[in-house]
């Protein structure tokens, strides 16, 4: 049976006849298939996806996500597809650039989210991935699915620090889709009363607030407060990922400080598929807390 929709598939190609029935038929298949028949019909997908235009072929990228999504090993996602994503990327020609990407861009970044997701080993692993993040440059794609799930860092250390109580953190993360989700794994993890807690808002149920600052480490000031003018370049937005942290003495570092304003958003994850984590917790004594406090102060004022 799979054959004679390859067969098909094949004939609507090079005929440029539509697609969307047999793969739709193709997708039927996989609803009962097992493993091993689900790796076999998404190995059948790469050279296809890659012999045609991405805009003939947005629906089998698709299908490739979908046949991810039903249990197909990630690791075999098509890389066609993540080839024809790069040169959409590459036919942007800079910040400013109007043009909007193609509904088979969209289709291809969904299914690209779906298999890098499910997968630290593709994540790790994948060739075009610093070609796919370097060419990132509109604020749609950088901060949309498929700029989100290819910056996406896994163990990672981060270095959290609360400078008015002087108490820090150690953490390895790993799989975390954006700030969002960041800052409510932080506030699970720290925020409430104790010696290994900060101040702040427990969440609770399926929506989060919280009355934290999160901030780079350039925003420390002398005594222990953080910048609330230069909001670009000190503060960690929500809306951002783990890799716009910026890094001091070699790890990314999260200052927490009060905010002006209560923040509010559901506690939904960007890739709920995706295993993201916040592990390995570490207490630092305040003698070291003080100490990098005082190196960041002094770098911050050089």
């Amino acid at each position: 049976m799979a054959e004679n929709i390859l067969e098909a598939l094949d004939d609507a190609l090079a005929g440029g006849e539509p697609i969307d029935e047999i793969v739709g038929a193709f997708f039927q298949l996989a609803r009962d298939a097992d493993r091993e028949v689900l790796d076999q019909m998404i190995d059948s997908l790469d050279e296809r996806i890659g012999k045609y235009p991405l805009e003939r072929v947005g629906s089998l990228a698709l299908l490739a996500g979908a046949l991810v999504e039903r249990g197909a090993d990630p690791r075999r996602f098509p890389r066609s597809v993540f080839d024809h994503a790069l040169a959409q990327l590459e036919s942007i020609e800079g910040p400013a650039d109007p043009r909007e990407l193609s509904e088979a861009f969209h289709q291809a970044e969904r299914a690209i989210a779906a298999a890098l997701g499910r997968s630290p080993e593709l994540r790790r692993t994948l060739p075009q991935k610093p070609a796919l993040a370097a060419k990132l440059k509109r604020y749609q794609e950088r901060y949309g699915f498929l700029g989100k799930i290819v910056q996406v860092l896994d163990d990672e250390p981060l270095l959290v620090l609360h400078p008015k109580s002087r108490r820090g953190f150690r953490f390895r993360m790993s799989g975390i889709g954006d700030n969002f989700e960041l800052h409510l794994r932080l506030l699970e993890q720290l925020a409430g009363e104790g010696p290994d807690r900060i101040p702040g808002i427990v969440p609770r149920g399926g929506s989060v607030t919280s009355d934290w600052q999160l901030a780079n480490w350039s925003a420390l000031r002398p005594g222990g407060e953080l910048d609330t003018t230069d909001h670009g370049r000190t503060w960690i937005w929500n809306e951002g990922v783990p890799a716009d942290i910026a890094s001091f003495e070699g790890e990314r570092v999260v200052l927490l400080g009060p905010s002006s304003i209560q923040r509010g958003w559901n506690a939904h994850a960007v890739f709920p598929w995706m295993n993201g984590a916040l592990d390995d917790q570490r207490t630092l004594p305040s003698a070291e807390v003080d100490a990098l406090l005082e190196r960041m102060v002094r770098a911050g004022s050089a």
